[in-house]
């Protein structure tokens, strides 16, 4: 390639006690706003049924298995002195 491309994983390790606190966290989060929307008569959204139910299985793994998280951000970086530089 004609321009320069970085890479950067970061990757930090949630121990079993404070992962499964946050997802219950997250779970009393997500109820809160199902019953908000129940409370005002609107269909609940499928993105919200589907965090529910992900939260449900990420909390059923943890207590099964206790393993830690680890929380994993990637960026990627692309640099070019000019437009032109690009193809």
């Amino acid at each position: 390639m004609k321009f320069p491309i970085t890479i950067s994983i970061r990757c930090r390790t949630q121990e079993y006690n404070a992962s499964l606190s946050e997802v219950r966290r997250k779970q009393r989060e997500l109820a809160d706003q199902g019953e908000n929307i129940q409370g005002s008569n609107n269909a609940m959204p499928l993105d919200l049924l589907e965090s529910n139910e992900e939260a449900y299985l990420m909390e059923h793994d943890l207590k099964n298995r206790k393993f830690p998280l680890l929380n994993t951000t990637i960026v990627i970086g692309v640099a070019a002195k000019d437009i032109d530089t690009f193809p």
